[in-house]
């Protein structure tokens, strides 16, 4: 078990891998997390205190370096009034060298003076034995090197005084040779990188199995999160050129890439960065198989215009690029849904990653276009519908065709089904609140009403009431109340027209009835061909009709003088009989169950009016 806190000590190189980035979720803050959590007390040389300085200044100079190059480049193309009217101004505002420098490096002196318990002066330092290993050429001097291992020495020399019998403390560094003078004399824990120390960490806390079992069933669900967000922010950046051993460069310099697919997604863990209260960081290897669409300015091939200084006719390339990707992205995974998320990482394709690189003709597709259009503006001269836009045609013949005006007119009767059975259910409402809240000569009076009107109107049984006793009176009023409030909600509207690829549902008293058109899927068609649209019936009873739309592209022939041959006419016929036969039948029966109802409706209204 890890006795916490932890006392580590970090050399410069471990620093210097990190990038120094300082972002939420980067390893530096991992670990200022957990300095401030408690888990590990930083104790550093002041000699890698001062290399870390030093490192930050060149590192903010190499920043400046390509943010000045990218800021350069991308003013030659756009002016600075277009990069205000987009919002970017931030390539306009660049800070200087030395101002961007100095705030670099303020961020990372105060991040080390907030992660670093301890700093080790030269106090620390017994020259006496440096000098002796120096005489005797042992470590770091028995390689004829000095120098440049004077710090690598004052290092070791001051973690072996300040822990001269404390075999806790946690040595990061993949210098070899500092590794091996540390543990010349003693035992320390040597580890490699930050990852290492992370690893330590979670392995020590009973979480780190949950996750291993929480990431294994979340397998695929991570898989899809990560194809998403590749999908979603495209922030991959296509590294076009590479040099060869002489210098020379090769490739492309694209000026616009974008994802044209990515499949074959897959990844394992390569460590669990850390196990937090409500979610466990973790860092993975993605697999996957990526097509990027790119395109580059062939300069090569384009002229120089001497009087403008500058190349004109450049043509634009298009490119795809086939990268089989193998690339480390961070995930946070939330316990209490188990919900992902990707933290932000830029996708980088290069030559590791380049399968293949393939020019694509773009005109061909342009070519197929412009012929296509001759084809219509000739099909049109003859009164032809242009062979991609049979839609539209389609939309219009349905909508004016008699199968269309047949079907709807079958239903002109049957509209007022929701009104009968909305008032059905209005003077059921009064009956019964007369009958529970009015005198029992109201009451009487109905009841008496209900008999004989009832049977007079020569109803049919089965939705007659079985006596006419107050109590089985009631029951059926409420019963005929909700049936009639659900049916009038339910029936529903005929519409005012049929359309391709939609289905509609007539609901009846006890039958429902729907009308399927199939849609048709517009792409271009040759002349002569043929397409069948389907149309299906079908009720709740189980009674089914089917029909169809057949379309005919016509066709004209031309001879070598331009004079016409034979020719036909685009034709739609429409085959609806055995539809049409059984939507009558279900309009029928509908109507005489209606008509039941109504007899029923004014037989109640006379028995309130006795």
């Amino acid at each position: 078990m890890l006795k916490y806190p932890i006392t580590v000590s970090i050399d410069t190189n471990i620093f210097d891998s990190t990038q120094y980035d300082l972002s939420e979720n980067s390893k530096l803050s991992i670990l200022l997390n957990y300095v401030n959590n408690g888990k590990i007390s930083v104790v550093l040389s002041n000699v890698v205190y001062g290399e870390v300085q030093a490192h930050a200044k060149k590192f903010g100079t190499e920043i400046y370096t390509k943010i000045n190059q990218n800021k350069t480049n991308i003013r030659k193309q756009l002016s600075d009034n277009i990069l205000r009217t987009v919002n970017l101004e931030s390539f306009l505002d660049i800070p200087t060298e030395e101002e961007l420098i100095k705030r670099f490096e303020e961020n990372i002196l105060a991040y080390m003076n907030k992660v670093c318990s301890e700093i080790l002066d030269f106090s620390f330092v017994d020259l006496n034995e440096i000098f002796k290993d120096y005489f005797n050429i042992e470590f770091p001097f028995e390689d004829g090197r000095k120098r440049k291992e004077f710090p690598d020495a004052f290092i070791v020399n001051q973690i072996k005084n300040r822990f001269p019998d404390n075999d806790s403390v946690i040595i990061l560094s993949s210098d070899d040779g500092l590794i091996k003078g540390l543990q010349r004399n003693r035992k320390y824990t040597i580890l490699n990188s930050l990852d290492e120390l992370f690893n330590m960490i979670t392995a020590d806390e009973k979480e780190l199995e949950n996750v291993k079992r929480l990431l294994q069933n979340l397998n695929n669900r991570i898989d899809e999160e990560i194809t998403n967000y590749i999908k979603e922010h495209q922030d991959i950046n296509v590294i076009g050129t590479y040099h060869d051993g002489k210098g020379l460069v090769y490739g492309h310099d694209y000026f616009e890439t974008y994802l044209n697919s990515i499949n074959n997604v897959k990844h394992y863990v390569h460590i669990i960065d850390a196990i937090e209260e409500d979610c466990a960081i973790v860092t993975l290897v993605l697999k996957a198989d990526i097509e990027m669409n790119c395109y580059y300015k062939d300069y090569d091939n384009a002229p120089f215009d001497s009087e403008t200084d500058d190349y004109v006719f450049v043509d634009t390339v298009h490119v795809i690029e086939k990268h089989s990707v193998n690339h480390a992205c961070r995930i946070k995974i939330y316990f209490k849904d188990n919900s992902i998320s990707v933290l932000p990482f830029t996708l980088h394709l290069g030559g590791d990653s380049r399968q293949s690189v393939e020019e694509i003709d773009d005109y061909e597709e342009d070519d197929d276009d412009y012929r296509l259009d001759i084809i219509n503006q000739d099909r049109e001269s003859f009164g032809l519908h242009p062979l991609d836009q049979f839609d539209d045609y389609l939309e219009e013949k349905v909508r004016d065709s008699d199968m269309n005006n047949t079907i709807i007119e079958a239903f002109k009767d049957y509209t007022k089904v929701s009104n009968l059975f909305e008032n059905l259910a209005g003077i059921c409402d009064d009956i019964i609140d007369i009958m529970n809240k009015g005198t029992s000569e109201q009451k009487q009076k109905i009841l008496n009403g209900l008999d004989r009107y009832l049977n007079k109107e020569k109803i049919t049984k089965y939705i007659m009431p079985d006596t006419y006793s107050e109590e089985c009176i009631k029951e059926w009023l409420n019963k005929l109340y909700d049936f009639s409030s659900s049916i009038s909600e339910e029936i529903t509207e005929v519409p005012d027209d049929l359309e391709l690829g939609k289905s509609y549902l007539i609901k009846g008293i006890d039958d429902q009835l729907e009308i399927s058109l199939a849609p048709f899927n517009n792409h271009v068609m040759s002349e002569n061909d043929k397409e069948w649209i389907d149309i299906n019936v079908k009720t709740n009873n189980g009674k089914e009709a089917s029909g169809n739309i057949e379309l005919t592209v016509g066709f004209h022939e031309v001879d070598f003088d331009m004079n016409a041959g034979d020719a036909s006419p685009d034709e739609i016929e429409f085959r609806y009989d055995d539809i049409i036969i059984l939507i009558n039948d279900f309009v029928r029966e509908q109507n005489e169950i209606k008509q039941e109802y109504e007899k029923l409706y004014e037989a109640l209204e006379k028995a309130t009016e006795n």
